[in-house]
């Protein structure tokens, strides 16, 4: 079994970014039904609220930036593409840890508790779909 691996880091371009903020602007969404809030699916004020939030107010870059500060690599494993951050012990003797999780999860999820396991080499796993 041959496999690559390969450092990593998150680049998204920036007509992509501009590509999505135009799209949340114009996203169309039903006329509001007067009170019935979340009674027929989503509310719409809190979701129009919140595609104003995503489309001008999130900072992309910064949140890119953060995400950078961890170790991310790719691996090709018989033809499929694995994402993984590795995080290094800081104690010689640590005993290894594998934190996976798969679709619809994401590894942005476990990265607020990286830094208070890294008392464990930590390795964690992200498949992606190609």
């Amino acid at each position: 079994m041959k496999s690559t691996l390969t450092p990593f880091r998150i680049q998204i371009p920036d007509a992509e970014i501009q590509d999505l903020r135009q799209r949340l602007t114009h996203t169309r969404l039903p006329n509001i039904l007067n009170g019935t809030g979340w009674q027929e699916g989503t509310d719409p004020v809190y979701l129009r609220a919140l595609l104003q939030y995503w489309a001008k107010e999130y900072n992309w870059r910064q949140r890119e930036e953060w995400m950078n500060t961890f170790d991310h690599y790719l691996a090709e494993i018989e033809g499929v593409k694995i994402h993984f951050i590795q995080a290094e012990a800081n104690q010689p003797n640590a005993i290894p840890l594998l934190l996976m999780q798969g679709w619809p999860s994401s590894f942005v999820q476990v990265l607020d508790i990286l830094p208070l396991l890294t008392p464990i080499r930590l390795v964690m796993l992200q498949s992606i779909l190609m």
